[in-house]
């Protein structure tokens, strides 16, 4: 059994791989934004979302199937590399039906080169996906590989756009850089995992067994990338590029800090799965109770945070021509709450314990919901409309997610710690306020708010002995002594 001090590395390697995937867009954004203008910006995001439901249809859900499995039989060598390679051999066929598929919508899709040339590049990442195997590293909870890879990448990924991405006709250089961390990070791996699998295509897939499972966890994916993702497309559908350039750097700044807080989530897991297949289940449901008040503590100030500073973070980030977006940043902070929460019952809850038809249905539910709130809100709410539907999705799944995770799982110490966030939350609504009111430069009226926020909400749970505060304290100072 891995040892419990591996697990808290591990979050924290998590925490470190999502901390510096929020940093990298603080750098691109604005500079991709101001270089590429709303237009391009907006055609580089809607080809990146309709590209999305490619990469679906090659993952196939076999990645969240594949990790929950994987960890398993991780320690039998001879059932992880049987596994591993039934798990490639399909993985294969559906990427070879993902580019069927592609090739198919680019003939019957009205021509537009720009946007052909986008797909074509940004389809590379389906192939590099389906070869690197990345749920190997996860199966084995090798976070400090999937860490620096992603940094080392997502360096060259920057030097790259500073390179060659000058002005709106670099479009397509923008695109191949965005995706560099994914094509290089997963070629990688093609040399990196012979250290845990040895995998070949193989005739005996086990389809009986795999394809029931993989396909409800696809079916899942598909809705939830409709209702992330069906606003951007539907907003590019039925507006222009300039909208959902707009509309794309919101949901930027959304994705990174709802990225960053599910990142405390899909660390645990593969641990949580470990726990249950040796059935250990007393400390599969203590780790969740632990990751759960971890998340509250976390998304609620980030939250409030984001709502009263959103209109200055749009204004540094994009620049004046983006400002209109600060409205749908105020709504998607709600949907963060739910989106979070949601994660949790899902993939921490739902997943582990083989109830994935339950988020299946959530899922559906939502994605239904989303697309029709999309075309029902974009023309009388332009921006908001989307941001509107992602609310609705989010908490659809949130709580249908919890209702049918009751059944294996209830939380026992979530009530007292919401409690103490609220406390510490109220500290931060005031100096974000004050220093709104006193303070009119944008850049030292984030600086000074985070700045004191941080302070005052970590010295508030501290004092109230929150223990998921203190915890992470003696986290952190056990890893840095144990280096």
């Amino acid at each position: 059994m891995l040892k419990k001090r591996s697990l808290k590395k591990n979050a924290l390697l998590n925490a470190i791989r999502q901390i510096t995937s929020a940093l990298f867009p603080l750098i691109t954004v604005p500079y991709a934004t101001r270089v590429l203008g709303a237009e391009h910006y907006g055609l580089v995001n809607f080809s990146a979302s309709i590209i999305n439901y490619f990469v679906l249809i090659a993952g196939l859900g076999i990645s969240s199937y594949a990790v929950r499995e994987g960890a398993r039989v991780r320690n039998d060598q001879t059932k992880i590399n049987q596994f591993a390679s039934q798990m490639f051999t399909i993985n294969v066929i559906s990427t070879i039906c993902s580019y069927a598929c592609l090739i198919f919508f680019l003939v019957i899709w009205p021509q537009n080169h720009n946007l052909v040339l986008l797909l074509l590049v940004q389809s590379s990442q389906i192939i590099a996906t389906t070869l690197g195997m990345d749920w190997v590293n996860n199966v084995y909870e090798d976070f400090f590989y999937i860490t620096i890879r992603y940094i080392i990448f997502q360096c060259f990924a920057l030097v790259g756009m500073f390179i060659f991405v000058h002005g709106p006709n670099d479009y397509l250089a923008y695109a191949f850089c965005m995706i560099l961390s994914v094509v290089g990070g997963n070629l990688c791996n093609i040399a990196y995992i012979r250290k845990y699998v040895h995998v070949s295509l193989t005739k005996k897939i086990d389809m009986g067994r795999h394809l029931k499972p993989i396909l409800v966890l696809f079916s899942n994916s598909v809705a939830t990338i409709l209702y992330i993702t069906a606003g951007t497309t539907i907003l590019g559908i039925l507006m222009s590029n300039t909208e959902v350039g707009i509309y794309s750097v919101p949901v930027k700044i959304y994705t990174i800090i709802k990225n960053i807080i599910n990142a405390v989530i899909m660390v645990t897991v593969p641990r949580v799965s470990f726990y249950i297949g040796q059935q250990h289940i007393k400390e599969s449901k203590l780790l969740l109770d632990k990751t759960l008040n971890i998340i509250v503590v976390l998304v609620f100030p980030a939250m409030i945070g984001l709502a009263f500073l959103a209109e200055p973070i749009i204004t540094i980030i994009s620049g004046a021509e983006f400002s209109s977006g600060a409205v749908s940043l105020r709504l998607l902070c709600v949907a963060l709450l739910f989106g979070n929460l949601a994660c949790f019952f899902a993939n921490a809850v739902l997943l582990p314990f083989k109830r994935e038809k339950f988020f299946l249905q959530a899922t559906c539910i939502a994605a239904i919901c989303n697309v029709a709130l999309n075309f029902m809100l974009i023309p009388l709410c332009g921006i908001k409309g989307p941001a509107i539907a992602t609310i609705v999705s989010e908490f659809i799944v949130m709580v249908y997610s919890a209702f049918k995770a009751r059944e294996v799982y209830i939380p026992s110490t979530f009530l007292k710690n919401l409690g103490q966030t609220s406390i510490g939350c109220v500290t931060i609504c005031l100096i974000c306020y004050v220093t709104r009111m006193l303070i009119a430069k944008p850049f030292f009226d984030i600086l000074i708010s985070v700045t004191l926020s941080l302070i005052a909400y970590g010295l508030t749970m501290i004092l109230m002995r929150n223990e998921i505060i203190r915890s992470l304290v003696r986290m952190i100072i056990s890893v840095v002594r144990d280096k």
